[in-house]
């Protein structure tokens, strides 16, 4: 007699999507998917959109149990093409994952989606921790950043500069993502405007810190320019009101945070450094927010991270 219990089970939708997002990522994304697959928790599909990359990372997902969507990387767009998986997403919720941010324990997955038993959560996000390898600089940032304490953002707890979301480790309901999508033409942030909006509903997001996973960049004075003006760019778009006053505070807890990590851990003599990038990091973020003094050309050439952005507005 057939076993219709197990048929039912097969064709029954997964809980979770998780979409990876990748272009010419064949350094990291095997390491991704092997802790995916290595995850306790199994209710899960995973959707690959890739850039039409030109390495071997097709060859790479391909060895897994995947969906594959190749798209024209003039089609790529942080909020754009997670609309796309959000579209194509068979789970409830949609989990997303950096091409280089990898699970760190076969519980990862658990973790992030324990918050939706309760139906006022909208989406959450886990912990980002730096490779063992990562400079002192980048690495007491992301600490700093990511910290330990598990915390529930909602309407009237927040503000401009509070770190509420982030897809490089993150999960939301497929049908509020759907009802309000990412803002599509958001240079970078989509997170983070989307949490903004959600929250301002009247939903919660919640950071678990136990959800982590290994992740961090090591920026250059000029990489962490243009990545700050970017963020700057989508501030611009995000709020309509000067918030000018809220980012300052908010970035020197940051820096007070990371100067007093830096001296208990005894790289005090970093601190010279970090007050330099720190002053780039905020003059980066308030030129983006003002990127109309500047010229296409001139942000695409010299100011910006992604060029795509301003190619698709020549």
């Amino acid at each position: 007699m057939p076993d219709e219990t197990a048929d039912a089970t097969a064709d029954r939708p997964p809980l979770a999507t998780i979409a990876l997002l990748t272009r010419n990522s064949a350094a990291t994304i095997g390491a991704v998917l092997d802790a995916i697959v290595a995850q306790e928790f199994t209710d899960y599909e995973i959707l690959v959109i890739d850039s039409s990359s030109t390495d071997a990372t097709i060859d790479i997902v391909s060895r897994f149990d995947i969906r594959l969507i190749v798209i024209d990387p003039a089609d790529f767009g942080h909020g754009r093409t997670r609309n796309v998986a959000a579209r194509e997403a068979r789970g409830e919720l949609v989990v997303f994952l950096t091409h280089d941010s990898i699970p760190r324990h076969p519980g990862w997955l658990t973790e992030l989606l324990a918050p939706f038993a309760d139906p006022i959560v909208a989406g959450a996000y886990g912990r980002q921790i730096p490779r063992d390898d990562e400079k002192p600089l980048d690495k007491y940032f992301f600490l700093s950043l990511y910290g330990d304490e598990p915390r529930v953002w909602r309407r009237g707890n927040w503000s401009a500069g509070d770190n509420i979301s982030s897809n490089a480790n993150s999960v939301m309901r497929t049908t509020l993502l759907r009802q309000h999508p990412f803002h599509a033409d958001i240079i970078v942030s989509e997170d983070y405007e989307w949490a903004s909006r959600l929250l301002e509903l009247g939903y919660e997001i919640v950071y678990n810190p136990a959800a982590s996973v290994t992740h961090s960049h090591h920026y250059t004075l000029g990489t962490l320019f243009k990545r700050n003006f970017d963020v700057g760019v989508s501030y611009r778009s995000i709020y309509t009101t000067p918030t000018s006053g809220g980012f300052l505070r908010k970035g020197l807890g940051i820096y007070w945070n990371e100067i007093r990590v830096l001296a208990t851990n005894r790289y005090a003599h970093l601190i010279p450094m970090a007050t330099l990038r720190d002053v780039v990091r905020l003059t980066a973020i308030s030129l983006g927010r003002h990127e109309t003094w500047f010229s296409t050309r001139v942000k695409a050439r010299h100011l910006s991270a992604q060029t795509w952005y301003w190619k698709a507005r020549a």
